[in-house]
């Protein structure tokens, strides 16, 4: 088996309301919709959305996913501006990131964030 990618599925309410929250707040994509199940990219992080319809789903508000991006910080008050609901504000973490988390209309958990040095300064990937 040769593993290629994976998506977090998170279980929403309202798939259209889920899709203007991904699309219009933090900026993803649209991938695909068939019905009440869409696919989003934010980069190359696929985000799928399952509405009520879809069986073999979970309760909605209990998926979470972390993000690794670069331009936290713009991130962050792009997101703010928009009105996202900021659960953790941003801020530097011991494990190593400067990071923020907020919540999808349903609950669901958004955390974006970019690896810090020992000095707390921010850490930009060279491709």
């Amino acid at each position: 088996m040769k593993i290629l990618s994976s998506a977090t599925i998170f279980s929403v309410s309202d798939i259209d309301a889920s899709l203007h929250f991904y699309k219009e707040v933090i900026s993803g994509k649209d991938y695909f919709r068939f019905g009440d199940y869409a696919g989003i990219l934010l980069g190359s992080v696929e985000i799928h959305l399952a509405g009520p319809s879809v069986p073999l789903k979970k309760t909605q508000g209990q998926g979470s996913i972390y993000v690794f991006c670069e331009g936290v910080d713009e991130a962050y008050h792009e997101i703010v501006s928009k009105g996202a609901n900021v659960v953790v504000p941003i801020a530097n973490q011991d494990y190593s990131m400067r990071d923020f988390v907020i919540q999808d209309p349903d609950g669901n958990l958004i955390t974006l964030g970019q690896e810090i040095d020992q000095d707390g300064r921010l850490i930009i990937k060279q491709n």
